[in-house]
């Protein structure tokens, strides 16, 4: 929440994961200097700097060591090559009977609100397994590409 009278600006930059050499404690510093004058440049915040009353950080190393995130990698297995987009893991493992994935790195992706729905389909499909009756037809549609045309109840 801001100040009386101020605003809040929440930033998020895109950060590699940790790696041996990456050192936050030092890292930051520049690296946030280098985001304050690109809001500068690009933003026409040019008096950034002199308006900021408090500010939090969260950086890779926080993120894997607060949140047990393997090396503060957010987006899970890496964003780019062999697992972007329909290429992720499923929510239900080939390889072994009932292990079920959900979070960041298996379908459908990264972001709180993907993860949600991981977690929604992985427990679907461990509920259907299970001899459960699985999510309703509104529900397993409510995440498709196509129109759903429903009976009116």
């Amino acid at each position: 929440m801001a100040p009386e009278g101020g605003e809040a600006l929440y930033v998020l930059v895109h950060t590699p994961y940790l790696r041996p050499h990456h050192d936050w404690k030092t890292m930051f510093a520049p690296y946030r200097q280098v985001i304050l004058d690109k809001l500068k440049r690009t933003a026409g915040l040019t008096d950034i700097e002199d308006r900021i009353v408090t500010e939090a950080h969260l950086t890779p190393q926080d993120i894997h060591e607060r949140y047990k995130v393997l090396n503060g990698a957010i987006y899970g297995l890496a964003s780019h090559g062999r697992f972007t987009g329909a290429f992720k893991p499923g929510n239900r493992s080939r390889q072994v009977k009932g292990l079920y994935l959900c979070g960041g790195a298996a379908h459908p992706g990264a972001g709180m609100p993907m993860v949600m729905m991981s977690g929604w389909i992985a427990a679907d499909a461990m509920d259907t397994d299970m001899g459960g009756r699985g999510m309703s037809e509104a529900a397993r549609l409510a995440g498709s590409r196509e129109i759903p045309v429903l009976a009116a109840e």
